[in-house]
């Protein structure tokens, strides 16, 4: 299911969209934007968060180095209270917030949480490493407050309005689909195949996967099918 777009747009026209896929980042972002909560219900439970959050109560110093340097410090103890207490694995207002976050993970402006760098791909640690050295004006962490850069996000994706359908996001084995979705229930495919021994969607993307799951090599090593067909 990629970002969700395709089931999504299928909520959006009146139907019930379902993506499927291996990769965890992938089901959190469409099961955030496919759970679909209102304005009003997010705000209030980013303001439940920002209320229940003391910066003394969250360290930091156990978080990987190559973490600590792209987030200044106050940041990133919102982000490992955030990590703590969201739960992306339903369906509801957590998820949301979650795949909302995930595209505030890293990028080049206010809208951003990290020191400057693409906002499609994690650049890799070493390359960060040295960056911050040559140049530590232009890549200094921001200090940024994260409930402040979800308000901003958040009211944009929402001004357009609810979905009008439903939708389901599926963790799993497409090969293993039929064991989760009804037969003859489906009315469109549609499919991207990943573009394996290409590219690596966990590496590409372990910055936002040390938020989901505290590390991306499993996802790498999940997804590094045989690219065989058995008989």
């Amino acid at each position: 299911s990629g970002r969700g777009t395709t089931p999504v747009e299928a909520a959006a026209q009146g139907r019930h969209g379902i993506g499927n896929d291996l990769n965890p980042l992938a089901v959190a972002l469409t099961r955030g934007k496919l759970s679909n909560p209102t304005l009003e219900e997010v705000l209030k439970r980013l303001e439940k968060l920002e209320s229940d959050y003391s910066s003394k109560d969250w360290s930091i110093e156990d978080e990987p180095e190559k973490i600590r340097m792209i987030y200044h410090d106050n940041t990133l103890r919102q982000m490992v209270y955030l990590k703590e207490i969201l739960d992306w694995r339903k369906p509801g207002v957590d998820a949301f917030i979650v795949a909302v976050l995930m595209g505030a993970m890293h990028g080049n402006s206010r809208g951003f949480s990290s020191l400057p760098m693409p906002n499609t791909f994690s650049m890799g640690w070493n390359y960060i490493s040295r960056k911050v050295k040559e140049e530590p004006e232009k890549f200094a962490c921001p200090d940024r407050d994260s409930f402040q850069v979800l308000r901003g996000r958040v009211k944009r994706q929402l001004s357009k309005g609810l979905l009008t359908g439903s939708g389901t996001a599926i963790y799993g084995d497409v090969r293993e689909l039929d064991q989760k979705v009804d037969h003859d229930s489906v009315q469109l495919l549609f499919t991207s195949p990943p573009y394996l021994k290409v590219i690596k969607y966990g590496l590409y993307n372990w910055i936002r996967l040390w938020w989901l799951l505290g590390d991306y090599k499993e996802v790498d090593e999940k997804l590094d099918d045989s690219h065989s067909i058995g008989p």
